[in-house]
């Protein structure tokens, strides 16, 4: 073996890598490949974060109506600037208008620089918005935002841009392209959209507990992954995912399959300078958007858009017969150290909250850097090796109509919010209360907003007229084991509040659970209840047994509203956790389950 023994040649090895490094990142040339990335990013943010916020209402007097703001918990940009108590709509309206002029002028390049800037922090602040009433968020905007941060601020109105024009026929000269500086933006701008499916992968990969296994693919995960917004929906399961969720070697083979699909996308970032390569990869990342509308009903055609940096549109273009001339003459690179220590940072960024799956503590601020780790834990029951039932924790909301029928608003917005804080222990108590009753307070007005009209949910048209109750649920629904057919069969389920059409009438009760010296304490408080008596029950471990039975009634003695387990009692339970179900008897006779956390033996 050869050994580099003397300093010249360590300095040549050094100054070679820096120059293949340096012409890597800054290749001369590129000025109509990041234009049109420019193009392809600002149409997405308009198209897909700015006409979200416009739809879900932000800057109407109505917002606050239809939201839980007991809920509130601000993020990114708005924790910044409205940490404790939300924007008016005013505010929001301002960024709104302002989110709405600088993306529009990004798009067609006017004011390009300053106005990409302030469009990808305007987009940021009304995403953070829309997500700032629960602990995490959905992940619809995160690739858009996250390459707008990337790109935010790169030279990309050089061509195709008023701003070109303009220069030409205002100032009569052309903007200078014969430049080495388009393509660290492009760069970054494809690190942030490769970086949700890049962390789904690493995510599934890592598990929560950094086994590093393949346990997502080789279990009963895809099974019942794959069929959970179906059944959420209430909806059939179409015929590829009926075939999926019935044969084990189809749903492992998928799996693996889907985790390659998530990494593949990221190697672009090798492949620059192989147009073929990099467009294939691109090919990859449109396919995963597509599978996942095919294989669990998401579907986000505007993700299509952000491909646009997977395509050498230079190299293509030329290979068309298109002459992109270079205007001379060549303009040296600055401001490296800061490019590079700007884009080392954004990268490292995403990468440490990625690595350490920073979201894994239930709340975050850090809107749009995420660990992606939606749908990433197995989503099975240990052993792997075995075939289990798996219980589900989520939402319901239930619509009870004067004629004495139901029906289920299976897409409520926030239908996924209340259940988290009904089963946490870690909130005091009258917070959880607090939380609990704006929920229901939110789910009414939602439906008055309607009018009476009919809303049209996932599944089936729902009536917003005649509606004389609303009950909203914590539950656990369990998947049945495979062979047995995929369906939600009802596992354990208890309120976080209801309303009722006569008086008006908001209810809600809350429960923490918590060490009172060597014994478990379960704190009750309640709201809009004339307060009989409360009962302790316990619902018998519904993530280990499959049909838990009726509740067990839990032994201990009352001290105020402080229900003290009894030592014996709690002993006796094997171990698991139990779901305590906080049941209130009203003076005139009536009875109701509320959720009140977990107690864990």
């Amino acid at each position: 073996m050869t050994s580099i023994s003397t300093p010249e040649e360590r300095v040549a090895i050094w100054q070679a890598s820096s120059r293949t490094i340096r012409n890597y990142l800054f290749p001369l040339g590129g000025a109509y490949q990041v234009a049109i990335c420019r193009i392809g990013l600002f149409s997405y943010l308009y198209l897909h974060v700015y006409r979200a916020a416009r739809t879900a209402g932000l800057g109407t007097e109505t917002y606050y109506q239809n939201v839980n703001v007991a809920a509130y918990q601000a993020k990114s940009l708005v924790y910044l600037l409205f940490s404790t108590v939300p924007p008016s709509p005013s505010v929001l309206l301002a960024i709104l208008v302002m989110a709405q002029v600088s993306t529009l002028c990004a798009i067609v390049g006017l004011a390009t620089r300053p106005a990409m800037i302030v469009s990808v922090l305007s987009n940021i602040f009304l995403g953070a918005m829309l997500f700032s009433w629960e602990p995490l968020w959905s992940h619809p905007y995160n690739s858009g935002l996250l390459a707008g941060i990337g790109m935010m601020f790169g030279r990309a109105g050089d061509v195709f841009s008023l701003d070109a024009v303009l220069t030409r026929y205002l100032q009569g000269r052309r903007i200078r392209t014969d430049r080495a500086t388009y393509r660290w933006p492009v760069l970054l701008g494809l690190f942030g959209t490769s970086a949700v499916y890049f962390g789904g992968f690493y995510a599934k990969w890592s598990t929560p507990e950094f086994t590093y296994t393949l346990s997502w693919a080789f279990s009963d995960n895809l099974r019942n992954s794959i069929s959970l917004p179906w059944l959420i929906y209430g909806k059939p399961l179409p015929w590829q995912v009926e075939m999926l969720a019935n044969n084990p070697w189809l749903w492992k083979l998928a799996a693996l399959g889907h985790l390659l699909t998530q990494a593949l996308p990221m190697l672009a970032l090798f492949s620059m300078n192989r147009p073929f390569v990099r467009l294939a990869e691109g090919l990859v990342f449109i396919g995963g958007v597509c599978l996942l509308k095919e294989v669990m009903g998401f579907w986000n055609p505007e993700w299509i858009i952000l491909a646009v940096s997977f395509v050498d549109w230079e190299y293509f273009l030329a290979a068309a017969g298109l002459e992109l001339r270079l205007v001379g003459p060549e303009a040296p690179v600055t401001g490296i150290a800061w490019i590079l220590s700007f884009g080392a940072a954004f990268m490292l960024s995403n990468l440490i909250v990625i690595g350490v799956r920073y979201d894994d503590r239930g709340s975050s601020i850090l809107y749009p850097f995420s660990s992606m780790n939606f749908y990433s834990n197995v989503a099975a029951t240990r052993p792997y090796s075995d075939h289990h039932h798996y219980p589900f924790a989520y939402g319901e909301l239930t619509l009870h109509y004067r004629d004495g029928s139901s029906q289920n608003y299976n897409c409520y917005p926030a239908i996924a919010k209340g259940f988290a804080t009904a089963f946490s222990n870690g909130t005091p108590v009258e917070e959880k209360l607090r939380v609990q009753a704006g929920e229901i307070v939110a789910a009414r007005n939602t439906i008055a907003s309607a009018h009476g009209a009919v809303i049209d949910d996932c599944s089936h048209s729902l009536r917003a007229s005649d509606v004389v109750a609303l009950d909203q649920y914590t539950s656990i629904r369990d998947i049945p084991p495979y062979p047995e057919r995929v369906q939600f069969v009802p596992g354990q389920k208890a309120l976080i509040g209801r309303w009722e059409y006569n008086g008006d009438r908001f209810i809600s009760a809350a429960g923490q659970v918590k060490l009172d010296g060597m014994a478990t304490a379960i704190l009750v408080s309640s709201s809009g209840l004339d307060v009989d008596q409360y009962e302790i029950l316990l619902a018998n471990d519904p993530w280990k047994n499959y049909r838990i039975g009726p509740y067990i009634e839990a032994k201990g003695r009352w001290t105020g509203t402080k229900f003290t387990v009894d030592s014996d009692f709690a002993t006796s339970l094997p171990v698991g956790w139990y779901p305590v179900v906080i049941r209130v008897h009203e003076k005139g006779g009536r009875s109701y389950d509320f959720s009140g956390g977990v107690m864990y033996r």
